[in-house]
């Protein structure tokens, strides 16, 4: 009994020693989302002169280990050493953005195209794809559809076929290309597919070059037997042998399978060109202009994809006022074996439109290509988005939540990054790019069934990417086939229903997509309020749909509708 009372002192001397050796927290350390290794929400407690202990004594008396306060020394080494190492990491990732900011393909970046590394040459050049692709997709195509019936023999399902290959472009490729785009040079991606685009244009205009001359009056010369329906006086054999011949025939006619597959290829590329404009393109932008006018220059970009099919639509109709063969055959022959633009069998000019697109995209390819990764101009703000990434480590995690299972001595004590994390992480930045083939495919390609699983568990992204396809839906068929639409129920010549869509429906779309990126970006609306926003425009056009149900009426058809004019 009397050694216990004599070690008494001996205690106390030693406890006031540690105290000595540890400083008390301050009121701006209670915070537990401040301090380098996790505790408690609420501020930890007063230390009395009963509870001066270190960390050690206080856990062996079974103070809770939310409050056991670590030695700030040994606190600011390991602060100072994982502060060291994260400005490590920061240096090294901003030295391989400065070499991914340099304007140039490859290896080839020399000094003389840096002009090119600026927001207003970036956003240029992307509303100029941009614009090519509803030009080309959303522009000559429909305006060309009717055009492309007579002059091949097509039926409208098989031209609706033909539409359809443009989505089974860019529904096949869009996951590959947005993914792997992401991960690699950005404008060398966008630049493939202004190429990709510009050949399916060449392409979709070969038929033309491919095909005889065109005459109007080639098929009402003779009257054959393949031209009777219904013909009356054969038995049921030989109708069934004159169909067969007449099935044979209309495989020599112009409009064959040759034609239709290369319009389905064609069409097929401008989807895959079209692929990365809407995925990365966007994200592109995002990435180099900030939170600040990021709303403002994705406005404008989308504009262009509303100006270009009004560009498409004026041209078309431009070129649809000449003859298909207007190159190779005299005005004479044209007046006489096809009439002119008010005669029903009338071609125009349609497949000029797709070669001069073709030419248009070309010169764009090499300075979109070029395009650096990273804008110099977004350095700094790449700077701070690694600062603030590196802070977010230092938060919370699950582990120091007390856990089940969890190692509370550890998430108490986590130490900064081991030598061996911080030799690998460092490692991966410098050799970013290098290694064998099948190396690359697989860093690109193991994350792929994860970034699928939590887009598809993403309720409000899939939510909204289900209003977006609902709305292409009808977008879409409207803008195909609108051409035909008006010439059908008002009895508009192909360039001048061309000249509407371009002159009036399409440049309301355009100013539309404007004022509202305006709207978001002056009243600095959230995500709710857009939301909210976009819900009430598409309601007020609800309301404006049954105007699709006026039309002129037909014109009498003489002996079936009404008399002759002389009984």
């Amino acid at each position: 009994m009397q050694q216990q009372l004599s070690c008494l002192p001996c205690l106390d001397w030693l406890g006031d020693a540690i105290m000595r050796e540890t400083e008390s927290v301050g009121d701006s350390d209670a915070d537990a989302e401040t301090r380098s290794a996790p505790g408690d929400l609420g501020g930890v407690p007063q230390r009395t002169r009963a509870t001066k202990w270190s960390h050690s004594r206080q856990a062996s008396q079974g103070v809770p280990y939310r409050n056991v306060e670590k030695p700030r020394r040994i606190r600011d080494i390991r602060d100072k050493q994982w502060q060291e190492k994260q400005n490590e990491i920061i240096e090294l990732e901003m030295s391989v953005l400065v070499q991914e900011s340099q304007c140039g393909i490859g290896k080839w970046r020399p000094s003389r195209l840096s002009f090119l590394g600026s927001r207003n040459w970036m956003i240029f050049l992307l509303c100029w794809y941009c614009a090519v692709q509803g030009i080309v997709v959303n522009g000559l195509v429909p305006s060309a559809i009717s055009s492309i019936e007579r002059r091949f023999k097509l039926s409208t399902s098989t031209m609706g076929r033909i539409v359809q290959f443009y989505d089974f472009g860019y529904v096949l490729f869009c996951i590959p290309v947005s993914y792997f785009g992401g991960r690699h040079s950005k404008p060398a991606v966008l630049g493939a597919g202004l190429a990709l685009m510009a050949f399916g244009s060449m392409l979709f205009s070969t038929p033309h070059m491919l095909a005889d001359s065109y005459s109007a009056n080639q098929d009402n010369k003779s009257l054959g037997s393949c031209s009777i329906k219904t013909p009356w006086n054969i038995s049921e054999a030989e109708t069934s042998a004159l169909t067969a011949s007449c099935e044979a025939e209309k495989q020599n006619q112009p409009g064959t399978f040759r034609f239709v597959f290369l319009f389905c290829l064609a069409h097929f590329l401008h989807g895959i060109g079209a692929t990365p404009l809407f995925t990365i393109g966007v994200s592109y932008i995002d990435e180099n202009v900030g939170k600040a006018l990021s709303s403002l220059f994705v406005g404008i970009f989308y504009s262009f994809a509303v100006f270009g099919p009004a560009a498409g639509f004026l041209t078309a109709g431009t070129f649809l006022t000449y003859h298909t063969d207007f190159w190779h055959l005299p005005a004479e022959q044209i007046s006489r074996v096809s009439g002119d633009e008010t005669d029903p069998s009338w071609v125009g000019a349609w497949w000029l439109g797709f070669v001069l697109a073709s030419l248009v995209a070309m010169v764009a390819v090499i300075p979109i290509a070029c395009l650096p990764k990273v804008l110099p101009e977004s350095l700094k703000w790449h700077r701070n988005r690694l600062v603030e990434t590196s802070q977010a480590s230092r938060r919370r995690t699950p582990e120091c939540c007390g856990l089940a299972g969890t190692n509370k001595t550890a998430a108490l004590y986590r130490d900064a990054p081991s030598q061996e994390d911080s030799t690998l992480l460092l490692t991966s930045i410098t050799t970013r790019g290098r290694g064998p083939l099948w190396y690359k495919l697989w860093l690109d390609v193991r994350h792929i069934p994860i970034a699928i699983y939590r887009i598809l568990t993403n309720a409000p992204f899939m939510l909204i990417t289900l209003a977006m396809a609902i709305d292409s839906l009808v977008v879409t068929g409207a803008s195909s086939f609108m051409s035909k639409y008006l010439e059908r129920q008002f009895n508009v010549p192909p360039s001048n229903s061309s000249f509407l869509i371009g002159c009036v429906m399409v440049p309301m779309a355009g100013v539309g997509c404007m004022i509202s990126g305006f709207i978001v970006q002056y009243f600095r609306l959230n995500c709710v309020t857009t939301l909210k926003l976009a819900v009430g425009l598409l309601f007020f056009s609800l309301i404006l749909t049954p105007m699709y149900l006026i039309y002129c009426p037909h014109d009498p058809l003489v002996g079936v509708e009404t008399t002759y004019p002389d009984r």
